[in-house]
């Protein structure tokens, strides 16, 4: 290594072939390889972890919600009352995405803003048009649908990598006679067949699957992240408030700041006009 970066030989099909990469290029080698290996030694991986976890339930329970209601609704919807079963299933999509987003502020310290509250109008039927055409509800039952097909993907993709670095770290404590461990998922399907098993069952094979536990104990954050990542997208874009509200939002707050400050202004100059005209 030198001032003109590094010069790495190889041979590839029977030709030497000469890699050579700047100093820029190697010091961001370096950064990548240190955050690979820091990152499973950091609370960031778990707590995205946990997020995903506990979401699984409550997007469950969310979409059953909302299938039940609409589905009763569209049965229904001849009568009367499939419009009212409708307008409730709308109306409390709402409380889904509140713990969403409360999940989100806790476990990925995501700022999101609550959209408008639901105005709820006198009369009957005045509050079942609010329902049906409430922004927010639909847009929470559209969230609940995407987010239940991508955490049916991610069961398959991130959360099983890290259930196979608990199956292959635990495998000599827990194998009962079997010669793989208990894995499933992402990592199961694209190794080839056989690779959690060398053929036998003795200290080799033992050693050879916490050996693979360890790598993916470095590789399983990052399934992870990409889908905290997505999530986080879902939830900014349908859980979030409407752009144009949020814009007025903030005109309102900047208005109001400005009044606050023009009549702390004009209190001052009338005190110091006061104090003035008493000291002369």
């Amino acid at each position: 290594m030198g001032s003109g970066g590094v010069r790495v030989q190889l041979r590839i099909g029977g030709k030497d072939r000469v890699l050579a990469l700047s100093d820029q290029q190697s010091a961001a080698i370096r950064r990548t390889v240190l955050a690979f290996a820091r990152e499973p030694f950091t609370r960031r991986p778990y707590f995205e972890l946990a997020y995903f976890v506990l979401g699984c339930p409550l997007v469950a329970v969310g979409i059953a919600f909302s299938l039940v209601f609409l589905g009763a609704g569209a049965l229904l919807a001849v009568t009367f009352v499939g419009v009212i079963v409708i307008a409730l299933g709308a109306r409390g999509a709402r409380w889904f995405g509140s713990l969403q987003r409360n999940l989100a502020r806790h476990f990925l310290a995501e700022d999101i803003e609550d959209p408008d509250p639901f105005v709820a109008p006198r009369g009957l039927f005045a509050w079942l048009r609010a329902a049906l055409r409430d922004k927010v509800g639909w847009k929470t039952i559209g969230y609940l649908g995407a987010k239940s097909l991508w955490t049916l993907f991610n069961v398959w993709f991130a959360i099983s990598v890290w259930w196979d670095v608990l199956a292959c770290l635990g495998y000599p404590l827990f194998e009962r006679g079997d010669s793989r461990p208990v894995v499933y998922g992402f990592i199961y399907n694209v190794l080839h067949p056989g690779f959690f098993s060398v053929g036998s069952q003795g200290v080799i094979h033992g050693a050879f699957i916490m050996a693979t536990g360890v790598v993916l104990f470095f590789v399983a954050p990052w399934p992870m992240r990409l889908a905290v990542y997505v999530d986080r997208r879902l939830v900014h874009w349908l859980l979030g408030p409407d752009a144009v509200a949020a814009r007025m939002r903030k005109v309102e707050v900047a208005r109001a700041s400005t009044v606050d400050t023009s009549a702390d202004v004009l209190r001052r100059i009338e005190r110091d006009l006061h104090d003035g005209t008493q000291a002369q």
